[in-house]
């Protein structure tokens, strides 16, 4: 019997040392769970931070998208309103060169006017020259009959005198 409870003992001893390996390694597995769930929850608190910083982007993201949505229809009416301004441009260069090109007609005719109007200045100024020529031969003429009127003795004598006072005028 004595060995049996010296065997019972060894047993026994052999379970408590067990039971403390287990209860040791129960603590360390106990440890680890602890850490492991401490490192879950930073893992979640990360998580959360990493979710809220995630949905701050995606709504910086969707307002940058709807202003590059602006931006682009804004470049699409800029783009048109350009083209709408190089076609003004063009019809206004257009126009002013039609009126260019008619304003040197103008200037063409206004200079053949000119010339046309020193043209008839000229021709009036030898119109009045002739007329003045024929005045002064009327007058000549009329002269040298009344010269003849009043003297029929000295007729070629007077017609010479009257002709060299005129050619004298």
């Amino acid at each position: 019997m004595q060995k049996q409870m010296e065997k019972y003992k060894d047993e026994v001893e052999n379970l408590k040392k067990a039971n403390e390996t287990r209860d040791k390694r129960l603590m360390d597995l106990k440890e680890k769970l602890s850490n492991q769930e401490s490192m879950v929850n930073k893992i979640l608190e990360s998580k959360a931070i990493y979710e809220n910083t995630i949905l701050e982007m995606k709504a910086r993201l969707e307002k940058a998208e709807e202003q590059l949505i602006k931006a682009s229809k804004d470049k699409s009416v800029l783009q048109e309103e350009n083209i709408n301004l190089k076609k003004n441009i063009h019809q206004q260069r257009s126009e002013v060169n039609r009126l260019n090109n008619d304003l040197d007609d103008v200037h063409r005719k206004l200079k053949e006017y000119k010339d046309d109007r020193n043209a008839n200045k000229e021709i009036k100024k030898l119109m009045d020259q002739i007329e003045s020529s024929g005045d002064n031969y009327i007058r000549l003429m009329k002269s040298i009959k009344s010269c003849l009127d009043k003297t029929k003795d000295d007729t070629a004598s007077s017609v010479a005198l009257s002709l060299d006072n005129f050619i004298d005028e």
